[in-house]
């Protein structure tokens, strides 16, 4: 073999080497994906979850779990037809991305509940973001075959950090806040903030050390007794 032989013989190795690796990460990217939406599937989703919580066991905060429900999605349904509920979905989906930053993971996590991680954001950014959500639903509106409709959506979800950082109490509150939000009517965001209780429990602390506080400054104690009497005959 020539050197100029060897050197296709290598160059073509290289070639179909770096085919393969391509093809092997659409193929990833393929399986890591909902058809429908073109996002992300429930097992990468929940995969990315635990990773964040991993990041938040280790100290890291400006993260959350926020879920997504079109409010009324049945009457919905009815509306459109259940033909073209696909199309509805991947609609929800392509105004849902255009809010998201690149490191943000959407998902597909059931028929009609979606998902984001959010990543490097603040407390004040993330309730900026669900309302910004909320808001861009309301007034859209989605062509869907030969029908124009508008509808509202439900957002509910989670700050994590290291007071929850366990997949439990992430998807239980996440999920208790959109129920929350769809019981007081829909069209409305729920953050749940795992120290606000911390700080709640601190300021009724606070209250009680003042009322002790002043009650002992002004001799305001009062005693009480309650005889006790045996229930029982001599």
């Amino acid at each position: 073999m020539t050197m100029l032989q060897l050197a296709i013989s290598i160059r073509l190795i290289f070639r179909q080497r770096m085919v393969d690796a391509a093809l092997a990460k659409e193929h990833d990217a393929a399986r890591s994906k909902d058809l429908v939406t073109d996002l992300y599937n429930r097992p990468y989703y929940m995969t990315e979850l635990e990773r964040m919580i991993g990041d938040a066991s280790k100290g890291k905060n400006d993260q959350a779990m926020i879920l997504i429900e079109p409010d009324n999605f049945r009457h919905v349904l009815d509306t459109i037809g259940l033909g073209n509920m696909d199309l509805l979905l991947g609609d929800l989906a392509s105004l849902m991305r255009q809010y998201l930053k690149e490191d943000d993971i959407a998902g597909r996590l059931g028929d009609h509940t979606f998902g984001i991680l959010l990543n490097t954001r603040s407390t004040d950014d993330i309730r900026q973001l669900v309302n910004t959500l909320r808001k861009a639903f309301e007034e859209h509106i989605f062509e869907i075959g030969t029908q124009s409709i508008n509808l509202t959506i439900s957002v509910g979800g989670t700050l994590i950090g290291e007071k929850n950082a366990n997949t439990h109490s992430i998807i239980n509150h996440a999920s208790k806040a959109l129920r929350t939000a769809q019981e007081e009517g829909g069209n409305r965001t729920q953050v749940y903030d795992p120290a606000a209780e911390d700080k709640a429990d601190k300021e009724q602390n606070r209250y009680w050390l003042k009322l002790l506080q002043d009650a002992l400054a002004n001799d305001s104690f009062v005693l009480f007794y309650q005889p006790i009497i045996s229930l029982h005959g001599t």
